[in-house]
């Protein structure tokens, strides 16, 4: 169920690739990523995407293990949205795609206090050629680490998180 979830998801963002279709059609896990080296947006999602700007470069001795998260909620707030998140926390050193790729890759180094939040990796934005924009996140889903991508526009709420390293 939560796979068929994902796929209308991935179909209302535009994320939807031939490949995710027949995997799904095969019982797979159409949005299992491969790992392979540094995150490659073309083999991920496919022709037409793009990072907005230059890409957030990992600190130094980065490992999963470091990651934290934000809020962006002021006191009060049930809700804002990722690009009011993203103008609120300018000053922040945001974690991007190389880290969202590594905590995918190692997720067993993700500090267990995060499996309560939806960690945003806002440090870049990935961009369709249609012109939607995009954050990539990490959730918690009943035993699993579960990815996904959101509209930047979209409301974000108190256990949605931006990624940061401690």
């Amino acid at each position: 169920a939560s796979q068929l979830q994902e796929l209308f998801k991935q179909i209302g963002q535009c994320a939807i690739r031939r490949e995710h279709m027949q995997a799904f059609l095969e019982h797979k896990n159409p949005f299992e990523p491969k790992a392979t080296g540094l995150f490659d947006l073309d083999s991920f999602f496919g022709d037409g995407w793009s990072i907005v700007g230059e890409r957030k470069v990992l600190p130094e001795r980065w490992s999963p293990r470091m990651l934290t998260g934000i809020s962006a909620l002021n006191k009060g707030e049930k809700s804002v949205t990722g690009t009011e998140t993203k103008r609120r926390l300018k000053h922040k050193q945001l974690l991007g795609v190389e880290a969202f790729w590594d905590c995918w890759n190692t997720q067993d180094q993700i500090p267990e206090k995060l499996k309560r939040k939806t960690i945003f990796f806002d440090g870049d934005v990935l961009q369709y050629i249609h012109g939607c924009r995009t954050s990539l996140y990490l959730f918690w889903d009943g035993g699993r680490w579960c990815w996904g991508n959101r509209w930047v526009s979209d409301y974000r709420r108190e256990h949605h998180v931006s990624a940061l390293a401690s």
